[in-house]
């Protein structure tokens, strides 16, 4: 039988810009006895979560897969601002950043709705698909939905913790109560702290403005399209 020390697995199997370093970081930092596993694929990730339960053959030893949602309008952003890098130059000007952001959008063939989506692809896994269920969740709990895998197989007895950033700030108590007998003392880093060391002040101030900005009709209508799951998160938003 293989050893034991490892036999317990949280994957963070999450969306790019909502908070993957951090709950990696919570999940290494308050555990010795789990492995760790982060990606931003579905198809991978529970094919490493599958691979590692068939590994110690028992499906009673922890299973934890995490999870995250973020405000639509700050996620864009962040993920505009994390794909193109060369925006930090120090002559850069707000017309030059918008028209950048504007050609980034309309190229941005993101799909909720997509299987290998961690939102869409893990709630169908879990035998779920509302996003106003756990948004109503996420109210009633002060931020999390939590799921039991429903079917027999290698991932029976996982947990899906589907987590809102914006509660971030409870993540240490959610993460105690759901995941972890005791946790020790952790201060999460700022996300934006490599941004700010990358770019110039005049770019960070930049982005600053452009995080006030809202989404207009015309991006609300690129981000949508045909795709109804991302038309419920944007309304869940209130946008």
């Amino acid at each position: 039988m293989p050893d034991d020390e490892h036999s317990s697995i949280i994957a963070v199997i999450n969306t790019p810009k909502t908070g993957t370093g951090e709950l990696t970081n919570y999940a290494t930092h308050d555990t010795q006895s789990n492995a760790v596993f982060r990606t931003h694929s579905v198809s991978s990730g529970l094919q490493a979560v599958t691979d590692h339960r068939i590994h110690f053959h028992d499906p009673s030893h922890q299973c934890i897969i995490l999870t995250t949602i973020r405000e639509p309008n700050t996620w864009i952003k962040s993920l505009f601002m994390e794909q193109n890098r060369d925006l930090c130059v120090d002559d850069m000007t707000m017309d030059r950043f918008f028209q950048k952001y504007l050609e980034w959008l309309h190229s941005f063939n993101y799909k909720l709705s997509s299987q290998d989506n961690p939102i869409h692809g893990l709630l169908q896994e879990f035998g779920s698909s509302s996003l106003t269920y756990h948004f109503e969740n996420f109210d009633k709990n002060g931020g999390y939905s939590l799921l039991h895998h429903p079917s027999e197989g290698p991932l029976q007895g996982c947990k899906l913790l589907f987590l809102r950033m914006e509660d971030a700030s409870n993540w240490s108590n959610i993460l105690t109560s759901e995941v972890f007998d005791q946790i020790n003392p952790y201060n999460p880093s700022d996300p934006t702290s490599a941004r700010r060391q990358h770019c110039s002040q005049n770019v960070n101030d930049l982005y600053s403005e452009f995080q006030t900005y809202s989404l207009t009709e015309e991006e609300r209508n690129v981000l949508v399209g045909n795709d109804s799951l991302m038309e419920e998160y944007l309304q869940l938003y209130g946008l």
